[in-house]
């Protein structure tokens, strides 16, 4: 009684105290996702994460409240989680900086990778997960009660299916997930062992993605490391990691097929030959591609997309596209000012809050902007190359691309033909934009299919090796090309069923063929 007067008394002083403890915390975390330990970087982002972290504690505090008074279990359970992130954070630090002096003044010198630092993040670690436990579950539950009963069926058979299959597919062959540009220059491998085990992972085509990677796999990897033999641990933490990207490529089915309107649109994306190819590949794209999705997801209804759009560009820069669409939005231009300023807010604090503050350095940013494109980008290739490799990037939406070249399963004639196959789809998807461009969501397939254009066309980007990202960009054209199907069929009087599964039986048929022909190549590798 005594504690619980003292508490309402004091409790405005309290809450002051606790914003503070935990904006101190935030710093901490921020400092140890450093790229660079020089001390106006250190100090810089460690002020910078403790100001927002404060901000952001005084705007969620009422919901943070309200939700433990309900949910104490769950919050021991993301507790738990915590524990499990900071222990994975320590095993990596400890490696190379447990011993490292880091002199912040020219006088003092401190050992700032000590366990003990490390425990102060705990509080900052632990708010934030809350925080996007509730985002992600509210949105989850959301969906889930919009979606018809038979709907939900679908999903529930397509997960357990989808998960028996990744499962027995990696126990079968490792080689699903542990080749390095063996096939279809997938880095199954290099993601597995390079990308999602290291907290502080960067590199400027996708700069923030392990805000998302790390944290799932040091729980599945920390999980099972107590309960499996060491010799089946590799293959199952990566088949429960591919379980999470697959549920992201799920959800960005379930949501495109509801934002168009069409079951087609569904149907078509689930037997997609993208689709099925990355429910047995290790990347990191399923991850982007759904922030790309739930961004144009939110904007079609009206809502605030702001943290949307900046997570997707940090999973994947060229998703910073997508502000043209923020320009062309049906909003007073006010408002369009109001909301560009917030986003890049927003977007420079969480550049800044994961340690990339060397980014906000002109010459740097400019120098890893100009490598990368000397690397992947302005190679000097014709017009109309680009557009034989943007056909086969179409045509791999849809259907395989052949051919195994001296013992290596990857694309050939990329750039020396085009593809008539994915000719007849950007037709028939033009078509469809033009029919559908009075619907917020198609509006926005259109604005990605035409970024697509711009990247393969205009900045050459990764020509050679287009089919890559066909699944990047199967969200926005599947649904365009669902809109110029449909309205063929309604022009000729053709029957919608007959006329869709003509498509889809041999589509489907066509593609698990193609899957099987790359595990009996993986096998002889």
């Amino acid at each position: 009684m005594i504690v619980k007067k003292f508490i309402l008394k004091y409790s405005a002083p309290i809450l002051i105290v606790m914003r503070i403890l935990i904006a101190i915390s935030f710093a901490v975390l921020a400092f140890y996702q450093l790229l660079e330990y020089k001390p106006w970087h250190m100090i810089g982002t460690m002020i910078v994460a403790s100001i927002l972290g404060f901000i952001f504690v005084k705007k969620t505090e009422k919901e943070f409240i309200i939700y433990a008074r309900t949910h104490l279990p769950l919050l021991a359970v993301q507790f738990f989680l915590v524990l499990i992130i900071i222990r994975a954070i320590h095993l990596e630090k400890n490696c190379a900086y447990t011993n490292m002096a880091i002199q912040l003044l020219p006088s003092l010198s401190v050992r700032l990778f000590r366990f003990r630092w490390l425990i102060l993040a705990i509080p900052a670690l632990f708010y934030l997960l809350s925080w996007v436990w509730r985002k992600i579950f509210g949105f989850i539950s959301e969906f889930w009660q919009e979606m018809k009963e038979s709907e939900r069926k679908l999903y529930l058979r397509l997960t357990i299916f989808s998960s028996v299959v990744v499962f027995i597919g990696y126990a079968i062959n490792s080689w699903w997930f542990l080749q390095y540009d063996i096939v279809y220059s997938i880095d199954s491998g290099y993601c597995y062992n390079n990308l999602f085990p290291r907290f502080s992972y960067y590199d400027i085509r996708h700069p923030a993605i392990t805000m998302f990677t790390f944290p799932i796999w040091s729980v599945v990897h920390t999980a099972l490391q107590w309960i499996v033999p060491s010799q089946l641990l590799t293959m199952l933490c990566a088949s429960c990691i591919q379980l999470v990207n697959v549920q992201a490529l799920l959800l960005v089915g379930f949501i495109i097929g509801k934002m168009s309107g069409k079951k087609w649109t569904l149907m078509l994306y689930l037997t997609s030959f993208a689709i099925l190819l990355f429910t047995m590949y290790f990347e990191k794209y399923q991850i982007a591609v759904l922030l790309l999705v739930l961004y144009a997801y939110q904007t079609s209804r009206n809502k605030d997309a702001s943290t949307n759009l900046v997570l997707a560009t940090g999973a994947m820069p060229t998703s910073a596209f997508l502000y043209i669409t923020e320009v062309f939005l049906k909003k007073p231009r006010k408002d369009k000012r109001k909301q560009l300023l917030k986003t890049f807010i927003i977007g420079i604090s969480i550049l800044i809050c994961t340690g990339r503050i060397r980014l906000l350095n002109v010459a740097t940013l400019y120098l890893e902007v100009s490598n990368m494109a000397k690397t992947f980008g302005m190679k000097e290739i014709s017009m109309k190359n680009c557009f034989f490799s943007l056909t086969k990037m179409i045509h791999g939406i849809f259907l395989p691309l052949s051919s195994t070249r001296e013992s290596v399963y990857i694309w050939t004639d990329i750039l020396d033909t085009p593809s008539l196959m994915g000719i007849i789809i950007i037709t028939v998807a033009i078509l469809g934009a033009f029919i559908s461009y009075r619907k917020p969501f198609m509006r926005l397939c259109t604005v990605w299919m035409g970024i697509s254009i711009l990247l393969f066309g205009f900045f050459q980007w990764s020509v050679q090796e287009s089919p890559l990202f066909s699944i990047y960009f199967a969200w926005a054209v599947i649904p365009l090309f669902q809109a110029g199907f449909q309205y063929i069929i309604e022009k000729l009087h053709w029957k919608e069923q007959i006329a869709y599964y003509s498509i889809l039986v041999p589509m489907f048929v066509i593609n698990v063929l193609n899957i099987i022909d790359i595990a009996n190549f993986l096998k002889r590798l």
